[in-house]
């Protein structure tokens, strides 16, 4: 509960900080936390996390988690928050230099995305 906490405080403040955002819930802040959140992913997790990853000695995808596509970050949503979110376990002794920020945008992105695919599921 206080991890949650916390990481929510400290999301909507970085969110805040930068540059204007869109109204929450509408279709523009939803595509501006998809990009923000794409481009966190592809900076940090991708070069491992491809169809033929790039970083060296990697030759697939652990443990076959692909992150490339806004789809492949929808379907592994949970895990995302579950191990870069919430345990900070990725990436691994933090080798791509994920930030605090990023790691709460990217809890952030997890809640909207659900609400959204689950908005969307209902009708």
């Amino acid at each position: 509960m206080t991890a949650t906490i916390a990481i929510t405080i400290v999301t909507l403040s970085v969110f805040d900080m930068n540059k204007p955002k869109p109204a929450w819930g509408t279709m523009g802040f939803l595509k501006s936390i998809n990009a923000e959140a794409k481009t966190i992913v592809q900076n940090r997790c991708s070069m491992c996390h491809a169809r033929t990853p790039s970083w060296p000695g990697i030759h697939r995808a652990p443990g076959g988690v692909m992150l490339e596509t806004m789809t492949d970050m929808q379907h592994w949503a949970p895990a995302i928050n579950k191990v870069v979110v919430l345990s900070r376990a990725m990436p691994p002794g933090n080798i791509t230099g994920i930030s605090h920020e990023e790691r709460a945008l990217l809890g952030q992105w997890m809640m909207v995305s659900a609400d959204n695919m689950t908005a969307v599921a209902s009708k």
